[in-house]
């Protein structure tokens, strides 16, 4: 795994932390800010969140899909998430 700028690490620990309460969660950059993130963390910048979640889906912890609207949803990668269990 990729080395993880520290003020985004909090916002993967917290990405891990909603998908082990709800591993078939899927959303968008914005619902990830607004839903799965704590409040302290709701207010980092969007531009931030996307980048960290591609690096996620990079990484193999979280999966990509492309809905017909071009919009992405990111989710847990079924096939590869050691830290749903942790």
């Amino acid at each position: 795994m990729r080395e993880v700028e520290p003020a985004n690490q909090a916002v993967v620990e917290a990405i891990r932390s909603h998908l082990r309460r709800f591993p078939d969660a899927s959303d968008t950059p914005r619902g990830v800010q607004e839903w799965w993130l704590p409040a302290p963390l709701s207010g980092c910048p969007l531009p931030e969140i996307t980048q960290t979640l591609w690096r996620m889906v990079a990484d193999g912890q979280l999966v990509a899909t492309r809905l017909v609207n071009g919009t992405f949803v990111f989710a847990l990668n079924p096939s590869a998430h050691p830290f749903a269990r942790e």
